[in-house]
């Protein structure tokens, strides 16, 4: 049974305490969110003391709780490939969609942005950028395969042109590398990984590969994300010589090759350096699995690792999944076909799931596993590596897959080397019926608790349970249809207010009708409810007229922010849906007053109707947030005509000071100016 209606639930939060979630990101402007359990104790104490004896009607029943609003303290900054560097997929700061406003009458295409080429990396999401001569917005980063990067207003309907767009050269022509029917990338190729954002420098560092004069290099680029301007010692020209015996080595030495080397996995941000893994072009050799890092602040070379120096091939591509970190620093990664023999006390690591640590002598790998049956997945190309890592929050647990459809569970503090029977891992279960492509993402679901999910070629997708640190081997649900047969499979993004039950949703992008190996086909993007995938709330067919037409990406999941879906596309477009105009109520009146504390003032928005069974985001703003700050937005719950909000004053000042309040929804805004009076501290 379905779960009731995401408004309707927001008064009934799960018992289990959400560990994970940020404390400063959304609040409740209600108590009883905070002592639900005190509450239900206090009530059954006032039943069993209230008793009617013989003779006596009941009391009247208390009037059950109103659902209470959601705040938003911060926008979700959505800054790194699959949203975070434990690499879940999931935006879990979303109060605008749930289960109940995303179908086919409120929700579907708002507006597409024209672009120059075809879109691998997954679009980039900031909040409040100064835009020289725009004011504060908020920009969706977009890069093509002809080395272009865009930044665009990501609400506007209305502006269609890009704040900026820088290009980084001629790309190189596909036909000049792909020289069999292995034509995976069919036009050409310059930037095909996930940039990454760091938003206290305001950078966009970017990879790219071009042809120049006929030869071929790659670079580092660090971009202003309000200008587009590259920043000091930008661009870094990529090259590396290391030490090795492999198939292609000269004079006992390895050298990178740019044009031969593909960067696929999004880039990763650590502690002020920038790594970037390379693999190859459908395996045409000689190639090698790298990891380079660069420091952030000068883009000078800080290391650079080979991971079949002795060997070959071992590529790091994971689909264009980014290497993945936790929080201790230490790196993640999985490597394709390739030499594998640190099991006999070599340094190669291919078909293997690496954890590696930055030290002041480079990049180390510290712990590493091989399958037992690495030589038989090598042989017949079923490696590892077309699946990156999955690091589960609150756990020690790596959760990874391979072109074989097995999912493979171990523990990140001890990865377990090589045994003949496996039996080094927590766990080894066929996950697919094909390849899992990019990675499964993770959900702590209201309902079934923490969730994995995929979706592999010629597979439903699926939802797997993880309890007592193993995945159920069957799935807990799974989607009504399979995708069609043939390659890539579905690529998943999770969306959610926290916990919130009925707003988790799983967001798929995947081929329409065809096989997308080698060719251009047909896309589809879809929503389903997170706790039971049996259940499609949405896809763009249900009005193909309004909502489809797109040409689907390969390797790229959705991106989700501020209540819209970003898609990227091979139609030279990203498209972008959400709550169709009329959806939610618009404000009509908005009037501020004393709080109920010392520096405060609540805020008190008026709707034009009450809010839908969905219930209603309004958006905030402050004029000036030196002088009074607002939540970013608060969910108004179904039935809601008003909903509160607080506002908080700067520090005592020796002179009166203006700011406005601006509140707005569906197109509609109210404005109440407030004055933050002199006081003493």
């Amino acid at each position: 049974m379905r779960l009731s209606s995401f408004a309707e639930r927001l008064a009934d939060p799960p018992q289990r305490p959400y560990s994970h979630r940020p404390k400063t990101e959304y609040s409740s402007v209600s108590p009883f969110l905070q002592s639900r359990h005190h509450t239900l104790l206090l009530g059954c104490l006032a039943g069993i003391a209230a008793a009617p004896v013989h003779g006596q009607s009941a009391p009247p029943a208390a009037p059950p709780p109103k659902p209470a609003a959601i705040m938003l303290q911060h926008p979700a900054s959505l800054l790194t490939q699959h949203n975070n560097n434990a690499r879940t997929g999931a935006n879990l700061t979303e109060i605008a969609l749930n289960t109940d406003n995303v179908n086919v009458d409120h929700f579907g295409k708002l507006f597409a942005r024209d672009v120059d080429g075809q879109v691998y990396a997954q679009p980039l999401y900031v909040p409040n950028v100064k835009m020289p001569g725009h004011g504060v917005r908020n920009v969706l980063f977009v890069a093509t395969e002809h080395n272009s990067v865009y930044a665009y207003d990501a609400d506007d309907p209305a502006a269609k042109a890009p704040f900026w767009t820088v290009n980084f050269g001629p790309s190189v022509p596909a036909s000049e590398i792909y020289i069999t029917q292995w034509t995976d990338m069919n036009e050409e190729i310059g930037i095909t990984s996930t940039p990454v954002i760091d938003p206290a420098s305001g950078t966009i560092y970017v990879e790219a590969k071009t042809k120049e004069n006929g030869k071929y290099f790659q670079r580092l680029h660090a971009l202003s994300i309000s200008t587009g301007a590259e920043k000091t010692g930008s661009p870094a020209l990529i090259t590396a010589t290391v030490p090795g015996k492999g198939y292609d080595a000269v004079d006992g030495k390895i050298t990178f090759a740019p044009f031969l080397q593909l960067q696929r996995p999004g880039l990763l941000l650590l502690k002020g350096v920038v790594y970037i893994g390379f693999g190859a072009h459908a395996d045409r050799d000689p190639f090698h699995g790298w990891i380079m890092a660069y420091d952030a602040a000068t883009l000078k070379q800080v290391t650079a690792l080979c991971l079949t120096p002795d060997g070959g091939q071992g590529s790091i591509w994971q689909a264009g999944q980014g290497l993945a970190a936790d929080e201790a620093g230490s790196i993640y990664a999985v490597t394709g076909n390739g030499t594998a023999d640190a099991q006999t006390g070599g340094r190669d690591y291919g078909t293997s799931i690496l954890k590696l640590q930055p030290t002041k002598d480079g990049l180390t790998v510290t712990d590493w596993f091989t399958p037992s049956d690495f030589e038989v997945l090598n042989a017949s190309d079923t490696d590892l590596g077309s699946s990156g890592p999955l690091l589960v929050p609150g756990t020690d647990l790596l959760i990874s897959g391979g072109k074989s459809g097995v999912a493979y569970t171990t523990r990140r503090s001890n990865l377990g080397h090589f045994a003949k029977d496996d039996s080094q891992m927590i766990q080894r279960f066929q996950m697919g019926v094909g390849h899992i492509h990019g990675s499964p993402i993770y959900y702590d679901d209201p309902k079934n608790g923490p969730t994995v999910y995929t979706w592999s070629e010629d597979d439903h997708l699926k939802a797997f349970a993880l309890k007592d640190n193993k995945l159920t081997t069957s799935p807990i649900s799974q989607s009504p249809d399979p995708v069609p047969p043939g390659m890539p499979g579905g690529f998943l993004t999770i969306s959610a207010t926290a916990k919130t039950p009925a707003s988790g949703i799983v967001w798929a992008s995947r081929p329409l009708n065809d096989n997308a190996n080698w060719r251009t086909v047909d896309g589809l993007l879809e929503a389903f409810d997170a706790s039971d995938l049996t259940h499609k709330i949405w896809d763009s067919q249900m009005n193909a007229a309004r909502d489809g037409g797109h040409k689907f990406a390969k390797f790229c999941p959705p991106t989700v922010a501020n209540g819209k879906v970003y898609l990227a596309t091979f139609s030279k477009q990203i498209v972008a849906f959400g709550l169709l105009p009329g959806a939610t109520p618009k404000v009509a009146t908005l009037a501020v007053a004393k709080g109920p504390a010392p520096d405060t003032m609540t805020g008190t928005v008026t709707l034009a109707t009450a809010a839908p069974k969905g219930g209603a985001v309004v958006t905030l703003a402050s004029s000036d947030a030196a002088i009074a700050q607002a939540p970013a937005a608060v969910l108004a719950p179904a039935g809601a005509t008003t909903v509160t909000f607080p506002v908080t004053l700067s520090a005592p000042t020796s002179k009166p000071r203006l700011a406005t309040i601006t509140a707005s929804s569906d197109g509609a805004a109210v404005t109440a100016t407030i004055k933050n009076p002199a006081r003493k501290a």
